[in-house]
């Protein structure tokens, strides 16, 4: 009767485990069947150097909690990959501050026993050079050259200055200010031109610089005086009178 009875006990607690193994088991798998899946808004990365970009992505299906990296490539920089308290989403935020191309693989790994599942979103794009303002922002046509100090970001140290879709002599102060030597011929004709940065092969956004007519006058008042005669005020009429 003994040895029956241990036999019986030993048989029980197999099957106490096999049933609880086939728990645990059938549990994972029920949990893996739901396939983990990324979701990433915005689908488009980072565009313009010195303008802030914020994506979310959220991960779906699998077992929590998830791991977040960058698996392929590299973030822009300026960007970092910031996962949730409770990992079901990262954010991937920052201000881009070179310009270039660039490509990056997110990727969420969950908590699936034995084979963690994993999902990725690919992003690809350029960043471009930003141009915030110029200085002077207007000429007189005819005048002599000058200095063009163009301010922003992005500016890398290949990056050149366009004037009227004429690349000038330039100079990288920082990776927020170049300035480019406009030539006399550059203001000849009275018009409005567009300024533009190439850096790492993109192109910023165009800012324009005006190209005023020289002052031109179509009267005096008066037009005559005897010689020795008293002074007085002469009236000039006409356009473009600057305030110097």
């Amino acid at each position: 009767m003994r040895r029956g009875a241990g036999q019986t006990m030993r048989r029980g607690a197999g099957q106490a485990l096999l049933l609880a193994c086939a728990a645990w088991f059938g549990f994972a798998n029920a949990a893996s069947a739901q396939v983990l899946s990324v979701s990433c808004t915005p689908t488009t990365g980072p565009t313009t150097a010195g303008v802030m970009y914020s994506a979310t992505c959220t991960a779906s299906g699998g077992i929590a909690p998830y791991s977040w990296s960058i698996s392929a490539g590299m973030l822009p920089s300026g960007l970092s990959l910031t996962p949730s308290a409770d990992t079901t989403t990262a954010t991937i935020a920052g201000t881009p501050d070179t310009s270039g191309s660039y490509s990056y693989t997110v990727q969420v790994t969950d908590s699936t026993p034995v084979i963690p599942m994993t999902a990725t979103q690919d992003y690809s794009g350029t960043v471009a050079p930003n141009i915030t303002g110029i200085s002077p922002t207007s000429a007189t046509a005819g005048a002599p050259g000058f200095t063009l100090t163009v301010n922003g970001a992005g500016f890398g140290a290949d990056a050149v200055v366009s004037f009227n879709g004429t690349n000038l002599a330039t100079t990288v102060v920082n990776s927020n200010q170049v300035t480019a030597a406009v030539p006399a011929s550059a203001i000849a004709t009275p018009g409005s031109v567009g300024v533009t940065v190439t850096s790492a092969g993109a192109t910023s956004n165009s800012v324009t610089f005006t190209i005023n007519p020289p002052p031109a006058i179509s009267s005096i008042s008066p037009t005559s005086a005897a010689a020795g005669g008293a002074a007085f005020t002469l009236t000039v009429n006409g356009s473009g009178f600057g305030a110097d």
